[in-house]
């Protein structure tokens, strides 16, 4: 524990706040500055976090960062009787900066506005912290990652695989549609492998695929994210092998994609272009890719989740394998492609499912 200088004591003024769960935060303000922690507060996207849930009352005693400043708060020090002092992280919360509350940023709140978040989070409660990666003991590998944190708005267009097949430990990025938010950030060439950490601040590392797409699907837009960094060991066994290597016609070749006459649509011939997305040359040539109100409304935008895009492929010339991720999105429909997740190859007879 922080001994208190009795000179410093008298400039901190503490008060107890008492919430409806009888848990409470010790909170302090200080007309001095405090500096000392300002070393570790991290401004860019990417962090080292401390990743803690604790049971309330916390009896985490925070200061701000700057005084008056609306740049967070860090631990000042841990009351006896709350759950942080009693857990393992005890011997490390002190002087970190509090990065998120049940996933939400709080690195630019001022004081009121961080303990607002406290007091309205359940028990237990999620808190990261940042911490400089050196300086944590390997007991807590675990609970410590490099973390990428992102905002992106729907549709993500975000195609995403399991880690392991059939087993609840979470997805990674598998590709990036075009169309979807996430190809056009500027986190764009950066997240095809990384393991999915966070859904809006809930860890879904320990999900099954379709878990973690409820999440999503759940999740309003736009949607933070956060996924792990530095993880080549994981992804090195179970990343799919690349894709045999075929014939392909020259980008802009005109190719003919005929339709057959299901989901309302009489049996129509289109002309495409080689390298176009299929998905979006159907739309162009008025062909209704969703049916009913549920597609309609409920559809991924072209992001590869909601399977409600996908087409028998009858007859083809030219076409590659189908993705791993489409076998298995779509396995009980071995002849079936995701129009949205596929640029046009080549010509093609097709009947949307």
């Amino acid at each position: 524990m922080t001994s208190f200088n009795p000179f410093r004591v008298s400039l901190v003024f503490v008060l107890a706040t008492i919430m409806s769960s009888n848990a409470f935060v010790m909170r302090t303000r200080s007309t001095t500055t405090t500096t000392s922690c300002l070393a570790v507060l991290a401004t860019a996207t990417e962090q080292s976090l401390l990743s803690v849930e604790l049971e309330k009352p916390l009896g985490i005693i925070l200061e701000e960062v700057e005084e008056d400043q609306a740049k967070g708060v860090f631990v000042l020090d841990l009351a006896d009787d709350g759950s942080a002092a009693a857990s393992e992280f005890k011997n490390q919360l002190v002087g970190l900066p509090l990065a998120k509350v049940m996933g939400a940023d709080v690195t630019h709140l001022d004081f009121d506005s961080v303990m607002d978040q406290l007091i309205a989070a359940p028990s237990p409660i999620n808190l990261d912290f940042i911490v400089d990666s050196t300086t944590l003991p390997s007991s807590t590998t675990s609970t410590k990652q490099s973390l990428l944190s992102v905002e992106l708005e729907k549709p993500l267009g975000i195609i995403l695989e399991e880690v392991v097949e059939d087993q609840a430990k979470g997805v990674f990025v598998l590709e990036l549609a075009d169309d979807g938010s996430a190809a056009t950030s500027e986190f764009k060439h950066r997240l095809v492998g990384l393991p999915l950490a966070k859904v809006m601040g809930a860890d879904v590392t320990n999900l099954d695929f379709d878990s973690v797409m409820d999440q999503l699907i759940a999740a309003p837009s736009p949607i933070s994210l956060e996924f792990i960094v530095g993880s080549d060991d994981l992804m090195s066994s179970s990343s799919p092998p690349d894709a045999e290597e075929i014939d392909e016609l020259p980008l802009g070749t005109i190719v003919a994609i005929k339709v057959l006459g299901d989901k309302g649509n009489p049996e129509t011939i289109i002309e495409a272009k080689v390298g176009d997305n299929l998905r979006k040359t159907l739309q162009e040539n008025n062909i209704e890719v969703y049916q009913g109100m549920k597609q309609k409304l409920g559809n991924c935008g072209g992001g590869g989740t909601c399977t409600f895009c996908a087409a028998n492929f009858i007859e083809s010339e030219g076409w590659s394998e189908r993705s791993d991720y489409e076998n298995q999105r779509l396995a009980k429909a071995p002849d079936a492609r995701l129009t949205c997740l596929n640029p046009v190859q080549g010509p093609a007879t097709i009947r949307l499912v």
